[in-house]
């Protein structure tokens, strides 16, 4: 179990799994996220696919919101 943030392993395919499914279960599809978020179409579209390394909290911050 993780103890600390030290030890977190951010995981980009499950990331995406996650923010894809969760938008899926709102019925939010991918260019409206974008919009809602102020991030771009293929960034979301990149987050989806598990192709973010490293997702800036602001941009976790904007999707959970």
């Amino acid at each position: 179990m993780i103890q600390s943030l030290v030890q977190f392993h951010f995981n980009p395919i499950k990331f995406g799994q996650i923010v894809k499914a969760t938008a899926k279960e709102k019925g939010v599809s991918q260019a409206p996220l974008a919009s809602k978020t102020g991030l771009s179409y293929d960034t979301v579209g990149n987050i989806y696919s598990g192709k973010v390394q490293k997702a800036p909290f602001e941009h976790v911050f904007k999707i959970c919101v």
